[in-house]
């Protein structure tokens, strides 16, 4: 944990939260249904009380605290697979969130049972597939035999340019149509916390969110 909580760590800001599998989505879902559809891809607007309420890039890291800076030069080859090959037998592919779990309980402490946890919480939190959730996507894999990478890699634009993706899929897939269950593998903490300031309702009904 302590690795987490580093001044130069920008998950910092994350770890202290409340651990859950599954995340409540109700503030999510209340901007969703006020969003202003726009032609810019990575500006949202949403109109809560008639009053358009914007959310970019800026504003993701002022309320995630996650480094939103350009991606460094060749951003895919940091790391190596080297690490992941001799933890799970030479695979470097189709890896998934449960067999990182199970690695852990049989690991003791050291430098590889470190990555493996920055594994686990990249994996689960940063970024899951909206398709196959328990495969690790690949360049997760990639950057973690490098922790110093890790920390300083702007994570920021890494989710919410996910998110802005998958926005654009559920509403596609949606068409126009509110679904009974539906599942948004993006990470959406700012957003929540967004929603519990810029709706007065959801701020006092759930004051805890903030």
């Amino acid at each position: 944990m302590d690795w987490f909580k580093d001044d130069q760590n920008q998950f910092k800001h994350i770890i202290h939260m409340p651990k859950k599998r599954t995340r409540k989505c109700m503030g999510f879902w209340m901007l969703c249904l006020r969003t202003a559809r726009l032609a810019k891809r990575h500006v949202w607007w949403f109109v809560v009380n008639e009053v358009p309420v914007r959310y970019s890039l800026w504003e993701d890291g002022l309320i995630s605290g996650l480094n939103n800076r350009e991606y460094p030069e060749n951003h895919t080859d940091l790391g190596s697979l080297n690490f992941v090959k001799r933890l799970f037998n030479g695979r470097d592919i189709g890896i998934k969130l449960s067999e990182v779990e199970k690695q852990l309980t049989t690991m003791i402490a050291c430098e590889d049972r470190l990555k493996m946890v920055v594994l686990y919480f990249l994996a689960s939190m940063m970024k899951t597939h909206s398709k196959s959730p328990e495969v690790i996507e690949h360049f997760l894999l990639h950057i973690v035999d490098n922790l110093e990478e890790c920390k300083k890699f702007p994570w920021g634009r890494y989710t919410f340019e996910d998110s802005s993706h998958e926005r654009e899929h559920m509403f596609e897939r949606f068409k126009g149509e509110v679904r009974k269950s539906w599942t948004f593998p993006g990470f959406i903490v700012p957003l929540e916390l967004l929603a519990s300031e810029a709706i007065p309702s959801l701020k006092m009904e759930y004051p805890f969110l903030i």
